[in-house]
């Protein structure tokens, strides 16, 4: 058993001083205890900083962690589809496969306790099986003509099989999916959590309104014919959450030109939705950030994610907390906390994880250069 405190300690929604966290030998929690007599933590542990429960990376591509550098940043999403597709094979699956484990390997350094990963292929699985992180992969499916919805459904369920616990299908974005296929994807996973990519540049719901947009640059280069096509004169976040309902968790990924009118309408059609920030990225790909302030007027259940490092320089979710501080000040740091720890946990439906609550086992990391009122620009994280 450990008893251990710290300057401070964040529980998963707020920070206590003077506090206790009893653990057994395997990580499980046995009591949280704020304190009134500093006495009473004499005998325990201490640590400088700020211990948290482990982070969730909520939206991360583990298979990509090979293209580090590849692809210039800022030049918007489709010059950046259009530079990463062809170079996605530059190395053999096998070392993919060894990138993978050696990126695995840091994000656990780090502090992350869960990934929600999105995988095409398989060359990221035998990492996600042998890792100290809990994964749920989400096998990544696309398909814009109706015609292989099907097909691309069938194949998207056997690459599901091969995949470690825990999985579930998931479309790919707005501009690549047609009705048919989310509409088989959103039966088939009931009591699960899917995802989708969501307004992450402007061009996607020029194409869904009107097949115009530089999205039309990725189909050309795949020498695809669009005749089929028919737009819905919709943006694309209207376009693709009436094929999306069903019983189960929604992640809406990037959100970086989400409005206040699509978030209200959006909460009528979904009931358990959650927006999946990834800031690094966000700069990386469109020099863009999501209108966080206005998110939380609206009170969407946000989580935090790293993208991949194709459009990222870690996977490493306290520097995504540092950039959304940097930017956005007036939202308390126990909040970006929650959005990376409880909140994360709760959109995965891994309840285990996430906060310090008794039979909950969920990681303890020591944050250095973060307390209830800051996170410095040169913050760290271990695990304790």
């Amino acid at each position: 058993m450990r008893s251990i405190t710290a300057d401070y300690i964040f529980n998963g929604e707020a920070f206590f001083e003077n506090a206790l966290l009893v653990c057994s030998n395997d990580g499980s929690v046995l009591e949280f205890l704020p304190v009134a007599d500093k006495s009473q933590l004499d005998t325990a542990e201490k640590f400088s900083g700020t211990l948290c429960p482990g982070f969730v990376n909520a939206h991360c591509h583990l298979e990509l962690s090979h293209m580090m550098g590849k692809v210039t940043p800022g030049k918007g999403f489709a010059k950046f589809a259009t530079e990463l597709i062809p170079q996605r094979n530059w190395i053999s699956p096998e070392d993919i496969a060894a990138v993978c484990v050696q990126a695995d390997e840091e994000m656990y350094a780090s502090g992350i306790q869960a990934v929600g990963d999105i995988s095409n292929v398989d060359f990221s699985f035998a990492a996600k099986a042998k890792s100290k992180i809990a994964y749920h992969t989400f096998v990544e499916v696309l398909g814009l003509n109706p015609a292989v919805a099907k097909k691309m459904f069938d194949d998207g369920q056997k690459l599901k099989s091969f995949a470690p616990e825990s999985k579930s299908l998931s479309p790919h974005a707005p501009y690549s999916v047609s009705a048919e296929l989310l509409q088989l994807i959103s039966g088939s996973e009931s009591g699960s959590v899917i995802t989708i990519h969501n307004q992450e540049s402007l061009a996607e719901s020029e194409f869904t309104r009107d097949g115009s947009g530089s999205v039309n640059e990725i189909f050309k280069m795949f020498g695809l014919d669009l005749s089929f096509y028919k737009p819905s004169g919709k943006n694309s976040l209207q376009t693709t959450l009436p094929h999306l309902s069903g019983d189960f968790h929604l992640m809406l990924v990037h959100n970086t030109f989400s409005s206040a009118d699509d978030i209200q309408w959006a909460r009528g059609q979904h009931d358990h939705l959650y927006w999946c920030l990834c800031p690094n990225a966000n700069l990386y790909i469109e020099k863009s950030l999501p209108e966080v302030m206005m998110m939380r007027e609206n009170n969407c259940r946000i989580v935090v994610g790293t993208d991949s490092l194709a459009s990222n320089y870690h996977l490493n979710i306290l520097e995504e907390l540092k950039v959304l501080h940097k930017n956005f000040p007036k939202v308390p740091v126990a909040e970006l906390l929650t959005w990376a720890t409880k909140n994360g946990a709760e959109a995965l439906r891994m309840n285990s994880l996430g906060s310090f609550e008794p039979g909950k086992k969920p990681g303890i990391v020591c944050l250095d250069g973060v307390s209830p009122h800051e996170i410095t620009m040169k913050a760290k994280s271990k695990r304790v």
